[in-house]
């Protein structure tokens, strides 16, 4: 009876063990998601030239901390494309730049999503610019710039706008701003907003550990009936 309740004792310690580390590997597992995206058209008639004086820059307000690693640039590319400077500030102070594209277009015409990574992961708040320089872009070579897409429905994102030089637009550069999270993190953040949904979730872990619970109790009465 003795050797049955300490079998029984250990197999618990090893599946709890072994049940607690995988929770706790998962909860601190880093994941990357956007939490800004801003969408617009993607025709390349509509899309925003980028050279000469014509330099862009999108206006965004981040009322909380994020850790970003990087951003997405949705743009169309023409023939032989000329590279534009990408340049990101946080609250009027230069937090880091890009050459964009970098390698050899010769035969690429369309679509393209610039992956706008950086060297480590950057705390983001308060107020950003995000600009977008072509001025090493001569107007008789327009032809070559690269082109951003844009949001004309100005309440697709009302905390900012973009501006070309000066010039205060209506609506929104389309990018989109990846940050880092623990899963912890993303859950704890669902549970507030959807409460149902995920009550509903740790219902279902916990009849699966209702059932693991179960499952050293057979294996030792199985060992000691053969027995």
């Amino acid at each position: 009876m003795r050797l049955y309740t300490w079998t029984l004792i250990v197999l618990h310690l090893i599946l709890w063990a072994a049940v607690g580390y995988g929770m706790f590997q998962h909860a601190i597992n880093l994941r990357e998601i956007p939490f800004l995206k801003i969408l617009g058209s993607i025709e390349k008639d509509l899309a925003l030239p980028v050279y000469a004086q014509f330099v862009v820059t999108q206006a965004l307000f981040l009322e909380k901390p994020y850790v970003a690693t990087e951003i997405l640039l949705p743009l169309y590319l023409p023939n032989e494309p000329l590279p534009i400077k990408i340049l990101l500030y946080q609250n009027n102070k230069l937090v880091t730049w890009w050459k964009y594209p970098m390698g050899p277009f010769e035969r690429y015409e369309g679509h393209k999503e610039a992956q706008l990574r950086f060297t480590s992961p950057i705390l983001l708040e308060g107020k950003v610019e995000i600009r977008f320089d072509g001025s090493a872009i001569p107007h008789n070579l327009q032809d070559h710039a690269p082109r951003l897409f844009t949001e004309t429905f100005d309440d697709a994102y009302p905390k900012g706008n973009y501006r070309i030089a000066s010039n205060e637009k209506k609506g929104d550069i389309s990018l989109a701003i990846v940050e880092q999270k623990t899963n912890y993190q993303i859950f704890t953040e669902d549970m507030k907003s959807n409460r149902l949904g995920n009550g509903i979730q740790i219902l279902r872990w916990l009849s699966v550990l209702l059932l693991l619970a179960c499952f050293p109790r057979i294996v030792v009465d199985q060992f000691f009936r053969n027995k």
